[in-house]
């Protein structure tokens, strides 16, 4: 393109709004989401196989799919991602061969576990309660900004407009 055509700079400007567009919509890539271009990467051999399962389902697997794809890119962008996603592939990495060793003895600390959390009653503290009051407030203030989002609302359209398909019956003409 000539220098001096007058297109050249109007042209300029939509090639770096379309890159700006670009890397918000398609963020890059963070430590662990690189391992693998799909959710059923990172899942055990049972919870991939449930993860086909539900994303098959005709109709409710779109659905299903891009509600779980929605999820992750919100996960991956968490500031405590990368953080969680080491201290999970360490833990598993130290835990598991102590727990394929000693099934009885790890059921045993999940239990007792679970009943130190059920007699601390940790939901009781007054700490906790007012973490939890304060926390209602902004997830509804965070619900409410996200209902106002434009993919939000079509997802929300898309699952109605399914929901109300599958609720005609069927005309055979």
């Amino acid at each position: 393109m000539d220098p001096d055509d007058l297109r050249r700079e109007p042209l300029q400007r939509l090639m770096a709004s379309r890159a700006r567009l670009r890397a918000e919509l398609i963020p890059a890539r963070r430590f662990g989401a690189a391992a693998s271009s799909s959710m059923e990467g990172d899942l055990p051999r049972r919870a991939r196989a449930l993860w086909r399962l539900l994303v098959s389902r005709q109709g409710g697997g779109a659905v299903f799919s891009s509600a779980a794809s929605l999820l992750k890119t919100w996960w991956v962008r968490q500031p405590w991602h990368a953080t969680s996603e080491l201290l999970g592939h360490a833990v598993v990495e130290e835990v598991s061969p102590w727990v394929r060793r000693h099934p009885v003895a790890a059921v045993a600390l999940g239990a007792g576990a679970g009943a130190a959390v059920a007699m601390a009653r940790p939901w009781r503290w007054q700490v906790v309660n007012a973490q939890s009051r304060r926390m209602g407030r902004s997830v509804g203030r965070w619900a409410v900004h996200q209902l106002t989002q434009a993919p939000v609302q079509m997802a929300i359209a898309a699952a109605i407009a399914t929901w109300l398909e599958r609720r005609q019956p069927s005309r055979s003409d």
